[in-house]
């Protein structure tokens, strides 16, 4: 983030209040962990897109951090301007825009007047509005078929497991991922009035990925093979396998995909020391190699045009085979040092 740069020493105290914070709040360690990244040179659509914040709550988190430090960044206390509604009327339109969604200002302005007999302007209202904790983004997508128990389930038995795991085990979440051989854009910083143009072509063409990310060290295990099946699958945790000759167990984390419940992974694995442990169904959030596809992406492949198929698939692999392991510290320990991304919020109807 442009202005904004943690030195070392900042960042490894930083890091220090992060585990202080994971203990008692998910949340706040993720604002600690937001600003170890603005801090780090990365931008706030990279940040965004990493950890699924959206812009104006990375910016007040830095506007935070830069008034009073790691104490104010972590403080929920707000200082409201004054209103014309009561604080008992401001409770009740908390709790009432907490469960309905407003495209505008103008719609809470009639509900408001409606309700309470009390007139704002678009600004009073939107003064209101950022006073009471609220910011304009759009809601997030979730998979349909989600279970909010099952994800906490899986959150507490995991946190519980590492806690009690032997230095013998070793824990590495695994998924596969398919970069289309398409330009792709992303936010940047373009002259009012202007357009910026990035060419594109027809042609098609995707380059597969499989590999899984070790949550204790960082490193990042990829094969590139020409399909995704059991047998390719199998090569991939032969691979990891080969990583970790002093384990005794390596716990592979992964979603419920079919082919890795196939009969063949299912023989090999007994006489492997890979363990399968699956994620509650339709659950990306809770796969922590998610993180690298997203890196990947906002590093290498957005805002970039490759003339050839050769060319793309080569920056990606130099990706994965070069950069990530010079740039273990500063991109990938802040993303497994991140705390599952939980889906908090209402559900629209």
């Amino acid at each position: 983030m442009e202005n904004f740069n943690l030195t070392k020493s900042e960042i490894a105290t930083l890091r220090i209040e992060h585990k202080l914070a994971k203990k008692s709040s998910a949340k706040l360690a993720y604002r600690i962990n937001a600003i170890i990244l603005l801090g780090s040179g990365w931008s706030i659509a990279n940040v965004s897109d990493a950890l699924l914040l959206d812009d104006a709550t990375l910016r007040s988190y830095v506007k935070k951090f830069k008034d009073g430090g790691v104490k104010l960044l972590l403080s929920d206390n707000y200082n409201g301007r004054q209103s014309f509604l009561s604080d008992e009327q401001k409770i009740e339109l908390t709790e009432h825009l907490e469960n309905k969604l407003y495209r505008t200002s103008i719609e809470i302005i009639k509900y408001v007047n409606s309700n309470y007999k009390v007139k704002y302007s678009t600004r009073g209202m939107c003064n209101l509005l950022h006073d009471l904790g609220f910011t304009y983004k759009k809601p997030k997508l979730i998979p349909s078929g989600f279970n909010y128990a099952e994800q906490e389930e899986f959150i507490e038995y995991f946190n519980e497991f590492i806690k009690n795991k032997k230095d013998t085990e070793s824990v590495v979440f695994y998924d596969s991922s398919h970069p289309q051989y398409q330009s792709t854009t992303d936010y940047g910083w373009i002259k009012k009035g202007k357009e910026m143009l990035l060419k594109n072509h027809g042609n098609r063409g995707r380059v597969n990925i499989s590999g899984g990310v070790d949550i204790d060290t960082g490193q990042v295990i990829v094969d590139f093979p020409e399909k995704v099946n059991s047998e390719t699958t199998i090569a991939t945790l032969k691979n990891i396998e080969l990583c970790y000759p002093k384990s005794e167990v390596i716990h592979v984390v992964l979603d419920n995909a079919r082919v890795h419940k196939s009969k063949i992974v299912r023989k090999f694995l007994l006489t492997s020391k890979i363990n399968l442990v699956f994620l509650p169904p339709y659950s990306p959030n809770l796969n922590i190699m998610e993180r690298i596809w997203r890196l990947l992406r906002s590093k290498t492949l957005t805002n970039s045009f490759r003339e050839t198929y050769t060319e793309f698939r080569n920056v990606i692999m130099k990706f994965f085979n070069n950069t990530i392991i010079e740039k273990n510290d500063d991109w990938i320990q802040p993303l497994i040092e991140a705390n599952f991304q939980e889906f908090e919020g209402n559900v629209i109807i």
